[in-house]
């Protein structure tokens, strides 16, 4: 079994060009090795965030489901101890990039497709499949030194092989039982390979000469190959074997070529959904913004009347009336450019699409399935059930917009009849439940409901509910996102914008706490931030907790401004660490945003002041 990471090393798609060397890996875990390919969770769908602690352990594992953190901790900034000039890319950014906390179940990323078309070819040619017969044939390579390597070389350059049944032992029959000849280049640049057939040096083949070839993947080009200088059946006598005279290898790519006869196109695809897999639309009139127009995108002519067929719609709309359907004369098909629809060398890109307007779409979540539609000649299916999602919602709706956690609407928690009541937002919920006491305690599950009424004496009689007014924590949950984390803050008597009832700052500047002479607790500020005045002997760190008896504690364990939090237990300095303040300033002010976790230090105090 052979793959080319997992969950205890990087994600590829997290460094420089990494996403193609992903890709490349993978072609020759599944083609090129003898055995089975090992696929890792993510790898489909090119995920990159990085989530480790420390820099002498890097992992990625970031969730498939819709969730803000990983956006919001997805600035990696640790670097790495385990190599050396470690060239980061998009793992830098992460933080910024709005697809970190969409659903990553998306059909149409094209690191799927690649390996969809591997795993299809695996199953057309046997020599892919269980072919043991590896043949190098030669290579194009060079030795570099690189930096940080102690010595050890590097290959650079052009590989060619074939795999095919091992002779006496496997016995492939049939149209595709032939050998399969594979080229890979792990050159980070554009390089042609031209050579004269006629003199040393040129690229030898497993065929003979005359044969025309043709790439399993895109473009799908031929190439004919030459008499060379080496009799096929080493008899000095014809036919030769066969040259591949000019090739021309994209950086970090890979080319499959069999004899025409043998060559089979991939099969329909979907390569592009507009608006996009989970993206999210504002409701700005329920009553009336009820049609989406969505467009999907394939690499073939397909059926028409096939795709609408194969088009079935399910909603998750909190009990809406509407259900969700093709408008009447709304469909319209026709071949696209294919721009935009890949990033990838060997993918296939858009040509046709199928395009229409939903109607009676409700707010909420919206799942289109699209069950093996078929061809335009209807000879093949895409062999695939292919599930797509949209979020329709207003902009406070937490399941459509995950940010909308705060109510803003003042009294939305009434009193009334010695009851509390709250009339609920979050279309597209199917279950949902409620704290009282800031997440120490949950209620059963229960079905969602418009508005959820809250016996008084519940939160009234609270004696460990020390915080002024009254707050509810209401959490949601969906079986078409797949996750929970949905949260809406509610709070009555209180007029600022809190997710926790406070904060605790313990260090060594206050004994961990025990010295109750210097402040502790943070102050509540009019913008929403949390903040307290720390006067130490620098340089320092603190830790944050909410509850004195909690056992969870908030720190920075990876320096990205952004808390995490961890166990006591944990092995990870999860600490919030203060260097010495800029002169002439004495101490810093610590804030803390309790929406995005994210805390800033602010210089205070004057040295002259201090010293009259």
């Amino acid at each position: 079994m052979y793959g080319v990471t997992n969950f205890d090393v990087f994600r590829w798609p997290a460094l420089r060009n990494g996403t193609e060397r992903n890709m490349l890996g993978l072609f020759i875990s599944a083609l090129v090795m003898p055995g089975i390919p090992l696929y890792y969770y993510g790898e489909e769908q090119g995920l990159y965030v990085l989530d480790n602690g420390a820099s002498n352990y890097i992992f990625g594992r970031q969730s498939m489901p819709s969730s803000t953190a990983w956006k919001r901790h997805g600035c990696y900034i640790l670097g790495s101890q385990q190599y050396f000039n470690f060239p980061l890319d998009k793992a830098l950014t992460g933080c910024h990039d709005e697809r970190n906390e969409l659903d990553h179940f998306d059909p149409t990323s094209p690191p799927r497709r690649l390996i969809s078309r591997f795993n299809h070819l695996r199953t057309v040619y046997p020599a892919l499949q269980d072919g043991f017969n590896l043949v190098q044939w030669g290579n194009k390579t060079n030795f570099i030194a690189l930096p940080g390597s102690n010595g050890t070389l590097t290959e650079l350059g052009l590989w060619y092989v074939s795999r095919a049944a091992l002779p006496s032992v496997q016995n492939f029959t049939g149209q595709h039982g032939d050998q399969v000849y594979l080229l890979y280049t792990n050159e980070n640049k554009t390089v042609n390979y031209s050579f004269d057939c006629k003199s040393d040096g040129w690229i030898t083949s497993p065929y003979v000469s005359g044969t025309t070839l043709r790439n399993l993947f895109a473009p799908f080009e031929t190439y004919d190959l030459q008499d060379s200088q080496s009799s096929f059946f080493n008899d000095s006598q014809p036919p030769y074997r066969g040259c591949l005279p000019s090739v021309t290898m994209e950086p970090l790519t890979f080319k499959a070529l069999v004899p025409q006869e043998m060559w089979v196109p991939p099969r329909p695809m979907l390569t592009r959904f507009l608006p996009g897999h989970d993206s999210r639309i504002v409701t700005h009139d329920s009553s009336n913004d009820t049609t989406v127009r969505i467009s999907l995108e394939f690499n073939v002519e397909m059926s028409c009347d096939g795709v609408t067929s194969a088009i079935s719609l399910t909603t998750s709309s909190s009990g809406s009336d509407l259900t969700p359907r093709i408008q009447d004369g709304s469909v319209t098909c026709g071949t696209v450019d294919g721009q935009g629809s890949t990033y990838l060398v060997g993918d296939v890109t858009s040509s046709w699409h199928w395009s229409a307007v939903l109607a009676d779409v409700p707010d909420g979540i919206i799942e289109i399935k699209l069950t093996q539609p078929s061809n335009a000649d209807e000879t093949d299916t895409t062999h695939a059930v292919d599930h797509l999602l949209i979020r329709k919602g207003s902009p406070d709706n937490v399941m459509v917009f995950p940010g909308a956690d705060y109510e803003k609407q003042a009294n939305a928690l009434v009193l009334e009849n010695r009851e509390y009541s709250y009339t609920h937002k979050a279309k597209g919920a199917q279950k949902l439940r409620y704290s009282w006491n800031y997440g120490k305690n949950y209620t059963q599950w229960a079905d969602y409901e418009e508005i959820t009424h809250i016996p008084e004496d519940i939160i009234d009689n609270c004696e460990e509910c020390f915080w002024p007014g009254q707050h509810i924590i209401f959490q949601y949950w969906a079986d078409l996102s797949a996750s929970t984390a949905h949260i809406v803050h509610v709070d009555r008597g209180y007029d600022l914008p809190r997710r926790v009832p406070q904060m605790l700052v313990r260090g060594p500047y206050n004994t961990w706490g025990y010295d109750k002479g210097v402040p502790s607790v943070m102050e509540h500020k009019k913008d929403g931030t949390w903040e307290i005045e720390i006067m130490a002997q620098w340089p320092s760190f603190v830790q944050v907790n909410v509850f004195a008896f909690d056992n969870y504690f908030y720190g920075d364990t990876d320096g990205d401004g952004v808390m995490e939090r961890l166990p006591p237990n944990t092995v990870a300095p999860n600490y919030l660490n203060m260097s010495v303040p800029p002169q002439p300033h004495l101490a810093w002010a610590l804030r803390i945003n309790d929406e995005t976790g994210r805390w800033e230090l602010e210089p205070r105090g004057h040295s002259v002041v201090g010293a009259v």
